[in-house]
């Protein structure tokens, strides 16, 4: 029920922070500070929110709740929190080619809500591990903290060591 609840939380539009080895998460909601403006974000619309949804990384992030409390769920992202499954929304070599730090950002979710990788996601995943040593160092840095906190850490760790080398060439 919690990894459920963590999800929930997740594709709510909430942070999840916090370790000690999955037994504490906090939620802190990402919204603009009090008369903080956010530039460039248009959702008056129908085609606004549905391209903003498809250009998400994976489909546990791309749903939206209308204010009558009606879901939008255009990639199957509710269906992949009850299964417990992280997929990318459309065709993920694509996905992770637009920023290779999505690849740590989903075995991040992986390794903190206990839920698998899709097939196709996982093999885009190894083969575009290589594209890692562009992303700065501070930024994978961040994300393999946040993952290491996760208390499902060890099997995305043995599952894709071939990943953790690239980011981490003292363990290859």
């Amino acid at each position: 029920m919690r990894g459920r609840l963590a999800a929930l939380a997740l594709t709510l539009g909430l942070l999840l922070t916090g370790c000690a080895a999955g037994e504490r998460a906090s939620a802190s909601e990402f919204a603009p500070e009090e008369g903080e403006r956010l530039e460039g974000l248009d959702f008056s619309g129908q085609t606004a929110l549905g391209e903003d949804l498809a250009g998400r990384d994976f489909t546990v992030n791309a749903m939206a709740l209308n204010r009558r409390g009606k879901l939008r769920d255009p990639f199957g992202g509710r269906e992949d929190v009850r299964g417990g499954l992280v997929r990318c929304v459309g065709e993920p070599d694509r996905r992770l080619e637009e920023d290779a730090l999505r690849i740590m950002r989903c075995l991040r979710f992986a390794s903190l809500l206990g839920f698998g990788i899709d097939g196709p996601t996982a093999q885009a995943i190894h083969r575009r591990r290589w594209e890692l040593r562009a992303i700065a160092a501070e930024r994978v840095s961040a994300e393999l903290t946040k993952l290491l906190c996760g208390g499902h850490a060890a099997p995305v760790l043995l599952d894709y060591a071939d990943v953790f080398s690239v980011v981490l060439p003292e363990i290859a």
